[in-house]
Order: C-alpha cells, then sequence, then structure tokens
C-alpha cells in the first residue's frame, strides 16, 4: 500500500488537528515504551549496583542538558510561531504551525531519550526522572483547537469539515 502525503491544503479541519494528535501521541508512547523497557531491563542490575560516588556528577550535567534543551525549543517554537502568524492563507498558517509544534515535541523527546540512555549506563533513578519530566511536559503541550485558535489568534477552526486551503 502506498501512503500519499497530504499537504495541509487539501486537509479538513478535523483531519489536520487528527494528524497532529497522532504524531504527538506516538512521539510520547515512545518514550513511555522506551522507558518502561529499560526500567525493566536496568531494575534487576539497580539492586546488584553498588553507589560508589554519593552524588553523580553527570546528573548535573543532565539537569543542565535539560533545562537549556527546554529554553531552546521553547525559543525556537516562539519564533516559528510569530513567523506562522505572518502567513497569509489559513493552509500556510497552520503547516508552520505543525512545523513549530513538530520541532518541539522532537526537542522534548531528545531530551527523554538522554535521560533513559543516562538510565541505562548509570542504573541512577533520577535520570529517568528526566524522561518523567518529559511525559508531563508532553502531556500539557496535548495539541487541542483551542491551543491552535489561542496560539495562531484564528478563529475559523469550529467547523471540523471544513476544508483548510480550497482545493
Amino acid at each position: 500500500m502506498v501512503s500519499r502525503n497530504i499537504p495541509v491544503k487539501d486537509m479538513t479541519v478535523g483531519a489536520y488537528f487528527r494528524s497532529l494528535t497522532v504524531l504527538h501521541a506516538a512521539l510520547l508512547a515512545g518514550q513511555l515504551l522506551f522507558a518502561c523497557i529499560l526500567f525493566v531491563v536496568v531494575r534487576q542490575q539497580v539492586r546488584r549496583m553498588v553507589v560508589a560516588l554519593p552524588v553523580n556528577p553527570w546528573l548535573y550535567v543532565a539537569l543542565g542538558v535539560t533545562f537549556a534543551v527546554l529554553a531552546a525549543a521553547h525559543f525556537v517554537y516562539r519564533s516559528r510561531v510569530d513567523r506562522a502568524r505572518e502567513k497569509e492563507t489559513l493552509a500556510d498558517q497552520l503547516t508552520a504551525y505543525r512545523t513549530a509544534f513538530a520541532g518541539r515535541d522532537m526537542a522534548l523527546n531528545s531530551l527523554s531519550t538522554v535521560g533513559n540512555i543516562l538510565f541505562f549506563l548509570c542504573g541512577n533513578t533520577d535520570y529517568i526522572a528526566i524522561t518523567g519530566m518529559a511525559v508531563l511536559i508532553f502531556a500539557v503541550w496535548w495539541p487541542t483547537k483551542a491551543k491552535v485558535k489561542d496560539v495562531l489568534g484564528l478563529e475559523g477552526l469550529d467547523n471540523p469539515d471544513a476544508l483548510i486551503g480550497g482545493s
């Protein structure tokens, strides 16, 4: 079966938001699945590990990277959303928003991956807490029509069967 990439202009409002939700849910499920698998695998080894250092210095590095990536992701997201607002057509605005949204989600997904890998390498459950934080932020960032309307300042997204851009 061949899938085709449907441009935003040929989508209905409902299909657009379903695609955002599927993208977001897939990234969230990937984070959770990877974290659960690592937790089960590493849990057996954690009981046998001997903690050599009272404070692991990698934890400070991981926390620094976490906050730096969150700040950078937010900055890039806001700048892309500002550019999306300047687009003339609804289709162009929503395409630009989807790009900004996906970029922010990918940055958060990378944080979760770093937390998972550090947990796998060290067995320190503080690192898996980074993944937990990323999952909580993902829950807050769940895409909804109200959020998109608010961020982009749009009003014409109420009819789910309406085409975003005419054909």
